[in-house]
């Protein structure tokens, strides 16, 4: 009882430790601010830092904790802390908006509105994740990997993905006849999804192997490590990078070190942090090769022709910042349409959601699929075609308004705090360790996905891995007192 007692007055203390810091950086990032830029002085930068500093907390928690730093909770802190804080100052402190839409008068007002829907929401996030995280419970459960089924059955899956690839090699006229398919047309490779989730999980097949055969050897060498990370990149751009896919890039990488990291060596903070920097650099710079394809190259070496092509397409590195890993802006114009008088915008009913999951379908097999978030998205631009992404709150105010909004935040608490809860109750040598990373990169994406984004991801990325997995384990029962 004792010992009960002590541990709940240290998380207590060091749940005050990480608000109490959060809100210090909060409060010298917005003195800073106002310093900078009189446009900040604004009602609007109270509730971001509100939100700021709720969020903050978990990254705090974060960076003193010691560890694996593949903690669900304190990378959707941090990535959070950038969503919902930095970013809307950030638009302020840039002028970068939305463009071809209907701006209104000054969006320092509904990026506030937003700010207070997104610290009601976060607080409803942090309730409902800690009242999970609370209830003690462990599944009893173990995956044992056997090398009897998984090297056999790895051969297999990697021997078809490659041959699926090679396959499409020869049908675009090789390596440079695909990526000259891309560059002429984004529409190139139509109706070729299941084909790609399975040709394009050879680089993480080809990982989890190599790296099942290096915990067997009890090799954890660094240098062997950074090689094996090199290798996999190749293999990823070869593997769907090279027809636009950045995505397809980065979480791969993303998940590679999470494997690495839980399987055979730790990685520090700072080697995290440096990865970090390489992904935003990989954004900016790949961003001209997806909008300009095989040109880019050109374009990337001169600086009027750089500058121009960023202006054009809108693949600054102030786009990667504030439109790849943040929505206020659209969030915050979704919040100013759907306020205005008269409104004609008829939300969706969850419509949206249905649309999304009827992706796990091939369009050959049902061609009337239910439309996605496009169609909405198109009525609340005036008609305009949009490819945008709206993010969690974005989709919900699409579907049920503003005020449900807040409510969908208890749903993303629940998951991770599911998320967190499955991490704790994990033994090193659980098989299922290697999907952690994939279930975390799924988590702080959903802050700024939509739901037809988040059923591709999965199906995409995950449904190869983890089949493997789920076949080539042992499950045991374990005895719990």
């Amino acid at each position: 009882m004792e010992y009960v007692y002590k541990n709940i007055n240290r998380g207590i203390k060091d749940n005050y430790t990480n608000y109490s810091v959060s809100l210090l950086v909060v409060y010298v990032i917005i003195l800073l601010a106002l310093l900078l830029d009189r446009r900040m002085d604004h009602w609007f930068i109270i509730p971001a830092g509100l939100a700021g500093t709720i969020i903050g907390s978990d990254a705090i928690k974060w960076f003193r904790q010691k560890g694996s730093i593949f903690d669900v909770e304190g990378i959707v802190g941090i990535i959070g802390f950038h969503f919902f804080f930095l970013a809307p100052l950030l638009h302020v402190y840039l002028d970068f908006w939305m463009k071809t839409v209907d701006k209104p008068s000054d969006w320092r007002d509904w990026l506030g509105g937003m700010a207070i829907i997104n610290s009601l929401g976060l607080t409803f996030y942090m309730y409902a994740k800690n009242r999970l995280l609370r209830r003690c419970s462990h599944s009893g459960r173990f995956w044992l990997t056997s090398p009897g089924i998984f090297h056999p059955l790895v051969a297999t899956l990697l021997a078809v993905s490659f041959g699926l690839q090679v396959w499409v090699f020869i049908r675009e006229g090789g390596l440079l006849g695909y990526i000259m398919a891309f560059s002429r047309n984004e529409g190139a490779f139509e109706g070729m999804g299941w084909i790609f989730t399975i040709s394009e999980s050879f680089p993480i097949l080809f990982l989890l192997y190599v790296v099942f055969l290096l915990k067997e050897k009890g090799v954890n060498n660094t240098w062997v490590i950074f090689l094996l990370m090199c290798a996999f990149f190749i293999l990823k751009m070869i593997f769907g990078g090279l027809r636009g896919s950045r995505s397809n890039t980065i979480w791969g990488l993303f998940w590679a070190l999470g494997i690495i990291d839980l399987w055979l060596k730790k990685v520090p903070k700072r080697a995290f942090m440096i990865f970090a920097l390489f992904i935003l650099a990989f954004m900016y710079i790949y961003g001209f090769y997806k909008q300009g394809g095989i040109e880019a190259a050109g374009i990337l070496r001169e600086n009027k022709s750089r500058a121009r092509f960023e202006q054009t397409y809108n693949r600054s590195f102030e786009a990667v910042l504030l439109g790849d890993f943040a929505r206020s802006d659209v969030q915050a114009y979704l919040l100013y349409r759907l306020s205005r008088n008269h409104s004609d915008y008829e939300y969706a009913y969850g419509r949206t959601y249905i649309g999304a999951l009827s992706l796990m379908v091939p369009k050959a097999v049902w061609k009337d699929r239910p439309l996605t978030k496009v169609k909405e998205g198109e009525e609340i631009q005036g008609g305009i075609g949009s490819t945008r992404i709206y993010g969690l709150a974005g989709e919900a105010m699409l579907n049920f308004g503003p005020i449900a909004a807040v409510f969908f935040f208890v749903i993303f608490g629940l998951a991770v705090g599911a998320i967190k809860r499955f991490a704790d109750n994990l033994e090193y040598k659980d098989a299922r360790v290697v999907m952690l990373p994939f279930l975390i990169n799924l988590s702080f994406l959903a802050l700024g996905s939509d739901s037809d984004n988040m059923v591709f991801f999965l199906i995409k990325q995950g449904f190869l891995p983890f089949m493997l997995i789920l076949l080539s384990s042992r499950k045991y029962s374990i005895q719990l007192n």
